[in-house]
């Protein structure tokens, strides 16, 4: 351990820390790394980092004890403003605080499912830039079985990986 009271720095594993706190390794095979373990038993007794850049804004992330879920929160706590949750089930929740499909927000759950939700406005986007042809793609075992794509500015439904289908030769439909 190593302290430099002229740069108010602590080095773990280094004599000359590069920012406020420097920890480094030899690597030999281990991690390395840094344990917030809070054996604390009551509501608010999560494991958590805090981000605060001159007051004017600030981020939390850690094991909300509550929960068992990881959270990255805009907020001094984890309790508020959640922006982005890994829960206990491996699901992936995108500003959005529970697996309910009629909340907004994202969820990509661990079973392979992907839910969008939003009110007053499209939940998904899908923007081709320049050229000609697929927006998405839908398989089934692996096998390609139809698309929705854009030819000339116009729509197009298709089946099998080709051009045939149902297309909307139209500004509008």
């Amino acid at each position: 351990l190593f302290v430099d009271a002229s740069a108010n720095a602590v080095g773990v594993g280094t004599s000359s820390p590069a920012k406020k706190l420097s920890i480094k390794g030899d690597g030999g095979g281990s991690q390395l790394g840094i344990d917030i373990h809070n054996e604390g038993t009551a509501a608010g007794d999560d494991a958590v980092i805090s981000f605060e850049a001159q007051a004017s804004r600030e981020w939390t992330m850690g094991l909300d004890r509550s929960s068992s879920s990881f959270v990255i929160a805009e907020s001094s706590t984890l309790a508020s403003n959640q922006r982005l949750v890994i829960d206990d089930g491996g699901n992936v929740l995108v500003g959005k605080t529970s697996q309910t499909f009629a909340v907004a927000g994202i969820e990509f759950k661990a079973t392979n499912v992907a839910n969008f939700t939003r009110d007053g406005a499209s939940p998904i986007n899908v923007n081709r830039l320049t050229s000609d042809g697929d927006l998405t793609t839908y398989h089934k075992a692996g096998v390609n079985i139809g698309h929705i794509g854009v030819a000339n500015d116009d729509l197009h439904i298709g089946s099998g990986g080709n051009q045939s289908g149902l297309r909307f030769q139209a500004t509008s439909i």
